[in-house]
């Protein structure tokens, strides 16, 4: 019977050191900022993330929009007497050229009198816009592949007073 109570007492103090233990680790605060800090660091990475892809959409779109402007000014300030299809012509030429094609929508020159562009004797209206997808890079890690922008744009070239004589 001596042998079986030294046994428990040594088995017993051995499960009170291992009590201890989990208690002394449980009650261990080093290493406690570890989580903070990766998380914080973590937030971080998508703050600048989601500011890096805001910063490449605005400009993309800044660029679209500059040459749409550029675009319709210049395909309102077409030689009177122009007809719709070179109108059309200078647009897309513009578009070409800054190597955004794609992005350009269709311009309508078959609807009269409602299409996007509307040329009369003295004035020139030209409508036109386009759309792009960005590709994002870090947003990319939360599931945002790409971000869309749209620009429209719209110009009107106007003699007024416009007189004709007939001799």
């Amino acid at each position: 019977m001596g042998k079986m109570r030294k046994f428990s007492a040594s088995l017993q103090n051995r499960f009170i050191k291992e009590d201890n233990r989990l208690s002394r680790f449980a009650k261990n605060e080093d290493g406690a900022m570890t989580a903070l800090t990766l998380f914080i660091f973590i937030m971080m990475l998508l703050l600048a993330g989601l500011g890096l892809d805001t910063m490449n959409h605005e400009m993309r779109r800044a660029s679209l929009q500059q040459t749409l402007d550029n675009a319709v000014l210049a395909g309102a300030g077409a030689p009177v007497g122009s007809d719709d299809d070179t109108i059309r012509n200078i647009v897309e030429d513009f578009f070409e050229k800054s190597g955004q094609i794609e992005n350009l929508n269709a311009i309508n020159t078959d609807a009269e009198g409602g299409g996007d562009i509307i040329a009369t004797l003295n004035s020139t209206r030209v409508t036109a816009s386009a759309q792009v997808d960005v590709d994002t890079y870090l947003l990319q890690l939360v599931g945002v592949d790409s971000i869309g922008a749209a620009a429209a744009s719209s110009a009107e070239v106007r003699i007024p007073k416009l007189e004709i004589s007939l001799v």
